[in-house]
């Protein structure tokens, strides 16, 4: 008996596009083109693969900048909804707080990790703003609950914290 086996888009491997700007004029060439097809400088092979790696990397951090403001959006949500809790539970859980930290601690490692990018393309500059502009809105979303919670509960009862036995 044979199985017929429907072929669909994604059992092909798939295509890697190896691209970077060209020294010369910065069009958008290939790797493997022997030179660029807009000022027809020559291509060295291994200058070629520095630059797509160099470009990759401003891709790449590009790209998580842009998905990391996005998430600033859901700091709203996330404010809003640690504000009901504490209207409900009578105090703010530690996991709105923890969202928080962890949102700020993932902006200053992209900071930090792409701190040493050298480039003149106009998206890194842009996504550099992006990233300080969304710990911004965190921060904002953290200070905001903590100061709700200290004004509906006021400060916590430190015995109660530190037993000193």
């Amino acid at each position: 008996m044979q199985i017929l086996q429907q072929r669909t888009f994604w059992t092909e491997p798939p295509t890697h596009v190896r691209v970077y700007p060209c020294p010369a004029c910065q069009e958008t060439i290939s790797v493997d083109a022997p030179s660029c097809r807009f000022c027809h400088a020559t291509n060295d092979v291994l200058v070629a693969e520095k630059l797509w790696a160099d470009n990759r990397q401003v891709t790449t951090a590009v790209t998580r900048a842009n998905m990391f403001s996005v998430s600033s959006r859901s700091a709203l949500l996330l404010t809003g909804l640690s504000i009901w809790s504490l209207i409900v539970s009578g105090g703010l859980a530690e996991i709105w707080v923890v969202v928080n930290l962890l949102a700020l601690s993932y902006g200053a490692q992209w900071l930090s990790h792409n701190d040493s990018l050298v480039t003149n393309d106009a998206d890194y500059a842009e996504a550099v703003t992006k990233v300080k502009r969304a710990m911004i809105v965190w921060a904002l979303a953290l200070l905001i609950q903590v100061t709700l919670n200290l004004i509906f509960y006021g400060f916590p009862d430190w015995e109660t914290i530190f037993v000193v036995e």
